[in-house]
């Protein structure tokens, strides 16, 4: 779940009682209460959704590495309903680049 509106302090009380009401792992809202920040996950774990984990680490040094992993990739996908692709109302918005950053996709410099 990505929430943006409207904007969770960490560790506040109705910070942690979304989370509560969402079944967040405890000891993820007793991190985000530590360290004071949320530490993003944008998709779900694989064996959270019934996939197998990769049968192949990075680096992939060799073409069939990742061929498989792209193959696995795709069940992940399937399996856990991840979205892909461009186009999205969440592009924009106050956090737009927040959310940018956490995928990696932040020009850095700037937006």
């Amino acid at each position: 779940m990505l929430a943006t509106d409207p904007v969770f302090k960490p560790g506040s009380a109705e910070a942690e009682k979304l989370m509560t009401q969402l079944d967040a792992d405890p000891p993820f809202v007793r991190l985000c209460r530590a360290q004071e920040s949320f530490r993003a996950r944008l998709t779900p774990k694989p064996w959270r959704c019934g996939c197998e984990r990769p049968a192949v680490r990075f680096p992939r040094e060799h073409a069939h590495d990742e061929e498989r992993f792209s193959e696995w990739l795709q069940r992940y996908d399937k399996a856990c309903d991840v979205p892909r692709g461009g186009g999205s109302r969440l592009a924009q918005g106050p956090l737009a680049r927040e959310r940018r950053a956490a995928k990696g996709t932040v020009n850095p410099g700037g937006v």
